[in-house]
């Protein structure tokens, strides 16, 4: 695990090197009192990687079902920066591209929940 804190005190990061579902890795950060992390910036993007590597990693956003109002949120309620994701993304391919990634080019990317990438868990 590796932690840090910018200069603006973004939080404490971890970086688990196991690659899993987005559905255990929001498990295993629960389970260490944290949650998967919530980039809000490109600079949030930016720490991330020059701290754990360019890794494919889960985030904690994912797309709301119709149902509930429908969009792009992370687990503590604030909707995803479109300005973040990769040009043409979010696409939802094939209807089942629910959970959000960054990607080894730091961006977010939409993406199936079963795909298997490295957590990164923040406080």
């Amino acid at each position: 695990l590796t932690r840090f804190q910018d200069a603006e005190g973004w939080g404490s990061v971890h970086c688990i090197n196991k690659k899993v579902t987005w559905f255990e890795a929001t498990l295993m950060c629960t389970e260490i009192g944290m949650r998967l992390t919530t980039p809000k910036t490109k600079e949030d993007l930016k720490n991330i990687q020059n701290k754990c590597g360019k890794k494919n990693f889960h985030t904690g956003g994912y797309r709301l079902l119709n149902f509930y109002g429908g969009g792009i949120k992370y687990g503590d309620g604030s909707n995803v920066p479109r300005g973040l994701f990769q040009k043409g993304e979010p696409n939802n391919l094939h209807k089942r591209e629910d959970c959000i990634e960054i990607n080894i080019l730091g961006n977010l990317n939409d993406l199936p929940c079963y795909y298997k990438l490295y957590p990164v868990c923040e406080h």
